[in-house]
Order: C-alpha cells, then sequence, then structure tokens
C-alpha cells in the first residue's frame, strides 16, 4: 500500500473533487489526521485507492459522454432522416408546379395563338364593314 500524507487541498484538486468532500470522506473512512506544520490539516491517504477512484470516476465520465453522445448522434440520425423526407415531398411538390407551369405556358400559347387568330379576323371584318361604308347607300340598299 502507497500511504501518503495530502492536504486535503492537494488530493481534492488530484482527484477533480471539492476540498470539502475530500475532508468528509477522510472523517468517514476514519483516516489519520493531524496538522502540519505549517498549520494546514494533513490526512493519511492510501495513494493506490485514490487513483483507482481516480480512474473509475474518469471511466465513468467517458462512458457518461459516450452514451450522450450516442444520444445525441441518434437524435442528428432522426433529424436528417426526417429532413430527407420533406426534402422528398418538397421536390415532388416543385415537380408537380413545374408540371402545371408548362401546362399554362401551353395554355398561354394557345390562347396567343387564337387571340393572333382573332385579331386576323376582326381585322379583316373591319376591313369589310368599311369598304361596305365606303360605297354608297343606295347601292348597299341595291345589295
Amino acid at each position: 500500500m502507497a500511504e501518503a500524507w495530502c492536504t486535503y487541498g492537494d488530493l481534492a484538486e488530484s482527484l477533480g473533487m471539492r476540498r470539502e468532500a475530500v475532508r468528509q470522506r477522510a472523517i468517514r473512512a476514519r483516516e489519520r489526521r493531524q496538522f502540519g506544520t505549517d498549520g494546514r490539516a494533513r490526512a493519511m491517504f492510501d495513494m493506490e485507492v485514490a487513483e483507482a477512484r481516480e480512474h473509475f470516476h474518469e471511466q465513468l465520465c467517458e462512458q457518461r459522454i459516450g452514451a450522450a453522445l450516442e444520444a445525441h448522434i441518434a437524435a442528428l440520425r432522426e433529424v436528417v432522416a426526417k429532413s430527407e423526407v420533406r426534402g422528398e415531398l418538397r421536390r415532388q411538390e416543385v415537380e408537380a408546379a413545374n408540371r402545371r407551369v408548362d401546362m399554362l405556358v401551353a395554355d398561354l400559347i394557345a390562347m396567343a395563338a387564337n387571340m393572333s387568330e382573332t385579331a386576323t379576323a376582326l381585322d379583316r371584318l373591319h376591313a369589310e364593314f368599311e369598304a361596305y361604308r365606303a360605297r354608297p347607300w343606295w347601292r348597299r340598299w341595291a345589295d
């Protein structure tokens, strides 16, 4: 066993704990305690146990972090899957809108052709009417 006299602050720093938690642990474990010549309290700690606890604590933290990361990755995968579904729906909506635009353009072209034909017919009728009005009334009456 590797035992050493350590101040509560030094051990707390090495274990990543609060000073008061280390002090309470020393009291509960009935560790030997004494005051040093500098007036600071020291306790006899088994360093192998302290290092094993520190190593266990690090592993526990790594496991918790790993589990949290795996949960986050799963959540992100779910978000990506939902986004892909929404993207596919939007793509289908865009394709439907493009087909509708194509149909509307075709209708517009047909209407433009029809308007052109109507304008030509109207011009022809207008010319016939002007020719009819240009004749004297008695000729119009006789026809």
